[in-house]
């Protein structure tokens, strides 16, 4: 389990943010004619602890969070929800301990790889442990 799928998980059980996101949830990129607000998953690292006799367990993991609409206020809206889903965070999901979930700051709009759509991009730090 990753930290991708920790956070789909968070987002999948929350019901507000599964309304407003009807295009679903999706890992890295999205995919073609999908249906519009989506979310897509991104991993941007996930480093273990060290200490002396190897590594703690205890990964934290950096991803970014993309809302991607027709509009820049459907695309807001859904950034908004999600946040306020992830952000401190903590629980038992999936498999995974989190202890944690914070917005690191990241929160900036753009029209999107191809320029089409637009997509409000937030970033969070997860600490967990698996089970």
């Amino acid at each position: 389990m990753s930290a991708i799928d920790i956070a789909r998980a968070i987002l999948a059980a929350n019901s507000t943010v599964t309304s407003a996101a009807q295009g679903g949830f999706h890992p890295v990129e999205l995919p073609q004619n999908v249906t519009l607000p989506a979310v897509v998953l991104h991993l941007v690292n996930d480093d273990d602890g060290r200490n002396l006799t190897g590594t703690n367990g205890y990964p934290l993991a950096g991803i970014i969070v993309d809302s991607v609409a027709e509009s820049f206020g459907a695309a807001s809206i859904l950034a908004d929800k999600i946040k306020a889903a992830l952000n401190n965070y903590s629980g038992t999901i999936g498999g995974a301990a989190v202890t944690s979930v914070f917005h690191n700051g990241l929160d900036l709009f753009d029209r999107g790889g191809q320029g089409g759509k637009w997509r409000r991009r937030l970033g969070f730090d997860i600490r967990y442990r698996l089970a």
